[in-house]
């Protein structure tokens, strides 16, 4: 699958806050998201990234998780997968293996993931260490084609109000990066990073 190819639209297995259902991925028509995709799902991995999850949705967009073959077994597990927040699709069939054209002989603890825009076209293809340095780099890449949050002046525009001219914000807020502005050389070195 190159880049700016649309995802499938066939529907697939998927457990998405404790709700199973046949969903397919372009249910996230509007939204970018990440599509993690993984061998296998262990608890403590469980719990990293519904954390990530968290922290894409404050960016505007979606964490995907996709399992190659099924749901794992959670028997020995402390907390149920039905109660994380994770939105889990399975492909037990290997149906988006190869218009995704995934790698099925990942080394352990590497992951692949594909990052897509709103229109559910490919942007990136990262293949990365599955631990928080990782899963916080691919954030970091996402974000740059994931919508700037709502401005306060365009709040105030459907109501007929102007913001005053005069409100000037604090030097702590001038001094941080502007959301949204990474240069694509950092993108790059990023990805040279994790990918090293």
């Amino acid at each position: 699958m190159n880049i700016n190819f649309k995802i499938p639209t066939f529907r697939l297995p998927c457990l998405q806050k404790g709700d199973l259902c046949f969903a397919p991925l372009t249910n996230f028509d509007g939204n970018p998201f990440i599509l993690c995709c993984l061998p296998h799902l262990t608890e403590k991995e469980a719990w990293l990234l519904e954390s990530h999850t968290k922290e894409v949705k404050k960016s505007g967009g979606t964490l995907i998780i996709l399992l190659n073959r099924t749901f794992p077994s959670t028997e020995s597990w402390v907390r149920p997968l039905c109660e994380f927040n994770l939105s889990i699709f399975v492909d037990p069939l290997k149906r988006l293996r190869r218009p995704l054209r995934l790698l099925s002989n990942l080394p352990l603890q590497r992951c692949e993931s594909l990052i897509f825009d709103q229109q559910n076209l490919l942007k990136f293809r990262i293949f990365h260490e599955f631990n928080l340095r990782g899963l916080s780099t691919i954030l970091t890449i996402a974000k740059t084609d994931m919508p700037p949050p709502t401005h306060l002046s365009d709040r105030l525009k459907p109501l007929g109000l102007k913001r005053n001219e005069d409100f000037r914000y604090s030097h702590h807020h001038q001094d941080q990066p502007k959301h949204n502005e990474l240069h694509p050389e950092s993108v790059y070195r990023k990805i040279s990073e994790i990918c090293a």
